[in-house]
């Protein structure tokens, strides 16, 4: 699918949220890294939803609206 088609992108640097949106079907479209120090390096997953109708989400927990906190949904 083209990017055009992407309904909502999702951003987190949570390996197990990355996971259960890929489970629920959404597209992983980028993958990069901050080395905030030698033995601190933080991955970040961006995953859109570029399937019919509305997009599936998995069960969220307070956290996992929070941006900062590992979590985050940007439209």
């Amino acid at each position: 699918m083209a990017i055009e088609d992407t309904k909502r992108v999702y951003s987190t640097s949570s390996e197990e949220s990355a996971n259960k949106y890929l489970a629920l079907g959404w597209k992983l479209i980028s993958l990069s890294t901050n080395e905030h120090s030698p033995v601190h390096v933080v991955t970040y997953y961006k995953l859109a939803w570029q399937s019919e109708g509305e997009p599936i989400e998995p069960e969220k927990t307070d956290w996992s609206k929070n941006p900062f906190l590992g979590g985050g949904e940007f439209e």
